[in-house]
């Protein structure tokens, strides 16, 4: 059995996940085409992961490490629900924890005062 995460690990891996989909869906590809090039899932698990750790620590401002690992592994964790198991759908992310890039705002009250 896992362990049981915070709220604020499992809020900012699912925030991630919604917003930053295909960036982490092409990270999860490339582990994929790795384990079936060399055979081994440990290697491929690894370079997840340790390419997890890298695209949190750019996309969030955590400053501990320990948290960030966390925050990593529960977007693999989350990820794989979605992938995999299918146990969970990006929409159904996306309506909680998704949030409008701010220049598509800016756009829409352009084109209304506008128009």
């Amino acid at each position: 059995m896992g362990r049981i995460k915070p709220r604020f690990v499992k809020n900012v891996a699912r925030y991630l996940v919604a917003n930053y989909f295909d960036l982490l869906k092409n990270i999860w590809d490339k582990a994929e085409e790795l384990k079936q090039i060399t055979g081994n899932p440990l290697l491929a698990g690894q370079f997840r992961f340790n390419s997890y750790k890298e695209t949190v620590k750019r996309l969030t401002n955590i400053r501990s490490k320990k948290m960030r690992n966390r925050v990593a592994g529960a977007v693999i964790r989350l990820m794989y629900q979605i992938l995999v198991l299918e146990r969970i759908t990006l929409e159904e992310l996306r309506a909680k924890y998704y949030l409008r890039p701010v220049e598509t705002e800016k756009i829409e009250r352009v084109s209304e005062e506008s128009g």
